[in-house]
């Protein structure tokens, strides 16, 4: 027996090609604020369906009409069990010409290539065995072999293998043509969102001499791997997502998870910042902060902040995610090390904004009344579609700002009558950074509705920082 997996059919928006992007971060859980300086997101997540779970009777994946041609790829050692099984979701294209509806249906069967013999595979490497985490994972007992292409796209689409851990899971992938991924999400089998910071990127495998697509999912401290995930991918080809099933081999990384609890507060510039506890696994090391709620700036994140090992080895942070109640998680590079006898954490100052500024904007006149300092200026309003698009230009920026992006207000604004409304929820707020101009463009997408003017937007993120350095011992 198998299952493939198909979705319940929905109605999707045309999508802009201009809105693609090669390297995108997406965060999948609740109400979130990101740490910019990290990582810049510029889309919000995908809307998701429940996923029907359908029986079919055995069919022989070996049978020559599939014609699969696998393209090997190193690093798997579980030839005994399926590392991945994939399915392509029911695609529905509707033809409006004298009413025709055409559904084509197309469901894709991949099966797991042999793998290497393990005994040459370790979760733990020494220092500076390996350029990269990538490299390690590639050559690590974590990584299995996939090495399957998916021909019935408009373009080629092979997924390499993976990489997992109790925390971070790592798909490789390549693709063929001018495509790119708008966006993607991590489900559990039931198809529920699994909590995580993602993205997508390429990165340079330095012993291959060789570029590679990665798609990076940080799952949340309080998340474990589920032994089976559903990538859900989002092409600007297809009318609807589609979906991989990638069953997750847990055994190579049991008891490689470490959990510190630190439980320390520390002051920076008269703000209390508290490190609750750190987890290591072997692809990444997690810090939980908490910000208190009595302080009197918004801390927008850390500045430079880092972990050192005993050894003197450093990881600065690559990306940072967190509640609007102020508990952020941190996110480094894994150490890829079963031990660490001493490990600390320390930071340069912190990016900061004052608490209660607003900005405030009059639509129909196209006017900003009130903003947080000069620098900030309102670029363009208009309406498309359904949407306001209302831009801001963000000028004067110093050699430390313009080392982030800015998305200046939280999700919630109000009306000239009180009444509350929020951003639309596919589009939120974009930032694009013009070096040439030293300046900063911000975008917000409002549902286009006859608000009563003007405009109230809560600050929540502009700049400002303050160098006063920090360093705590974990363990």
């Amino acid at each position: 027996m198998f299952k493939f997996i198909k979705k319940k059919q929905t109605n999707s928006n045309q999508k802009n090609p201009e809105q693609a992007n090669s390297n995108q971060t997406n965060l999948q859980q609740g109400p979130m604020r990101t740490d910019s300086s990290q990582t810049n997101l510029d889309h919000t997540d995908l809307d998701h369906t429940d996923l029907d779970h359908t029986d079919l009777d055995h069919t022989d994946l070996n049978e020559p009409s599939l014609n699969r041609k696998p393209y090997n790829v190193r690093g798997g050692n579980h030839p005994e069990k399926d590392s991945a099984f994939w399915t392509n979701r029911t695609k529905l294209i509707l033809a409006s010409y004298a009413g025709l509806i055409i559904i084509l249906v197309a469901v894709l069967m991949l099966r797991t290539l042999p793998a290497k013999e393990p005994s040459a595979e370790r979760t733990y490497f020494l220092h500076n065995e390996f350029e990269n985490v990538h490299e390690a994972a590639l050559n690590s007992s974590l990584y299995q072999a996939v090495g399957q292409s998916i021909e019935e796209l408009p373009f080629p689409l092979t997924i390499e293998g993976f990489a997992a851990d109790d925390q971070r899971l790592l798909v490789y992938y390549s693709m063929g043509g001018d495509s790119q991924i708008y966006g993607m999400q991590l489900l559990d089998e039931q198809g529920e969102v699994v909590p995580a910071m993602s993205s997508y990127s390429n990165v340079h495998l330095q012993q291959k001499q060789s570029d590679i697509d990665v798609a990076d999912f940080h799952l949340s401290s309080n998340e474990t791997m589920p032994e089976q995930v559903l990538l859900r991918i989002d092409l600007p080809e297809l009318a609807e997502p589609f979906d991989i099933r990638l069953k997750i081999d847990p055994q190579p990384f049991q008891g490689t998870r470490e959990e510190l609890a630190v439980n320390q507060a520390v002051e920076t510039d008269g703000q209390t910042i508290l490190v609750s506890k750190a987890i290591i696994t072997p692809l990444q090391t997690t810090l939980v902060t908490e910000y208190a709620a009595d302080n009197s700036k918004e801390i927008n994140g850390l500045i430079d902040l880092k972990l050192t090992d005993g050894q003197g080895r450093e990881h600065y942070s690559f990306g940072s995610v967190g509640s609007l109640t102020g508990v952020m998680e941190h996110f480094f590079q894994g150490y890829f090390t079963s031990h660490l006898e001493k490990l600390s954490v320390s930071w340069a100052g912190i990016q900061a904004t004052e608490k209660n500024q607003h900005i405030v904007v009059d639509l129909k006149r196209q006017r900003l009344l009130q903003a947080p300092d000069e620098r900030l200026a309102l670029h363009d309003v208009r309406t498309i579609g359904d949407e306001w698009k209302l831009s801001f230009r963000l000028s004067e920026l110093n050699e430390r700002e313009r080392q982030r992006t800015y998305t200046l207000i939280g999700s919630n604004f109000r009306d000239g009558a009180g009444e509350e409304y929020s951003l639309s929820e596919q589009a939120g707020v974009s930032s694009t950074f013009n070096n040439g101009r030293n300046e900063l463009v911000v975008q917000f997408t409002l549902p286009n509705e006859e608000y009563e003017q003007p405009l109230t937007f809560q600050v929540q993120d502009y700049p400002g920082f303050v160098t006063d350095p920090v360093e705590l011992e974990l363990k």
